[in-house]
């Protein structure tokens, strides 16, 4: 579904880390070393929480900020939150279809 609406779907690793803040080049450097493909300062507290509530959780993210570490460039607040903006489209898109396919049985339609 998330193809159909113009975004990627990717699966990989997610490195947790505490934040609030923007990741340095050198730790970068080193969760790609250890094997990660993604930064996450929220998803990992918020799922084990609701786990230990005895929740069930489905996790979606997304991507806002992309580094490349062979040019590192300043991180802007600003264009963090315009992608998280544009990404928001897509993203009801996707979740409203993933409602919706759970509603009727989890049969695609």
């Amino acid at each position: 579904r998330a193809q159909r609406s113009r975004g990627p779907l990717a699966e990989g690793v997610l490195v947790a880390v505490s934040g609030p803040s923007y990741e340095t080049g050198a730790e970068l450097r080193f969760m790609r070393l250890v094997g990660g493909d993604a930064v996450s300062m929220s998803l990992v507290p918020e799922t084990l929480v609701a786990h230990f509530l005895g929740m069930s959780v489905t996790a979606v993210s997304v991507i806002t900020n992309i580094w490349d570490l062979r040019r590192p460039h300043a991180i802007s607040h600003h264009d963090v939150l315009k992608t998280a903006g544009e990404a928001s489209t897509i993203l009801k898109e996707v979740v409203t279809a993933w409602v919706d396919l759970l509603a009727g049985g989890g049969q695609a339609g």
